[in-house]
């Protein structure tokens, strides 16, 4: 709990806004203004956490027959967190997804210095039907 108040006053001292709640299962909820959170740098602290992110879609690419990768915050390479879309998540259209809010639950992950987060299962995208 400590934890979570020490970092939720961080990002009020940064200026975005957020909701960020822990639980059970370190879960936080994420809602961000993109340059701010992108300058801070915060998602990196978070890497191995469970997520709840939500914020616009800016990009998207087609990686292979298997993988999407959906930009989020900004576009490539300026993003905050790469969303890779798999698994049964795969067949989802990621042109719908673009422009508008999104919320995607998962951990977060680092790459080559980006932050990425895997979603594979549909119930971790907030109303998925729309992008089917």
């Amino acid at each position: 709990m400590k934890t979570v108040l020490i970092l939720s006053a961080f990002l009020i001292l940064c200026g975005i806004k957020t909701n960020a709640q822990a639980t059970n299962d370190t879960i936080f909820e994420v809602r961000v203004t993109p340059p701010a959170f992108a300058r801070a740098g915060i998602i990196k602290n978070l890497v191995g956490s469970t997520l709840v992110i939500c914020d616009q879609v800016y990009s998207y690419k087609v990686i292979n027959d298997k993988i999407k990768a959906v930009y989020i915050g900004a576009g490539e390479p300026d993003q905050i967190i790469t969303v890779i879309l798999m698994g049964e998540c795969y067949h989802l259209d990621p042109k719908k997804m673009k422009g508008q809010k999104v919320c995607f639950k998962g951990i977060v992950s680092l790459r080559k210095e980006t932050t990425h987060m895997i979603i594979s299962k549909l119930d971790q995208i907030t109303g998925y039907e729309k992008y089917e």
